[in-house]
């Protein structure tokens, strides 16, 4: 699937942020030797994710339109 080969991961997860768009990223990216993903962890916490929590590697965020 191409969400996979983007993201360069076997397990995706959909982080919904609060203005409609969709947060794609590596499922098992902490357990992998990816760096903090800034940009996308800070989207994640104005998501309301939880405190202390991080995003690692790629991350991709698309409209909810944009996906099937």
């Amino acid at each position: 699937d191409e969400m996979y080969s983007l993201l360069e991961c076997s397990r995706v997860e959909a982080v919904h942020l609060q203005d409609g768009r969709i947060m794609w990223i590596d499922e098992e990216g902490k357990f992998k030797l990816h760096q903090v993903n800034i940009q996308a962890t800070l989207l994640l916490q104005k998501a309301g994710g939880i405190p202390g929590d991080y995003v690692a590697g790629i991350a991709l965020v698309t409209e909810r339109t944009e996906v099937q």
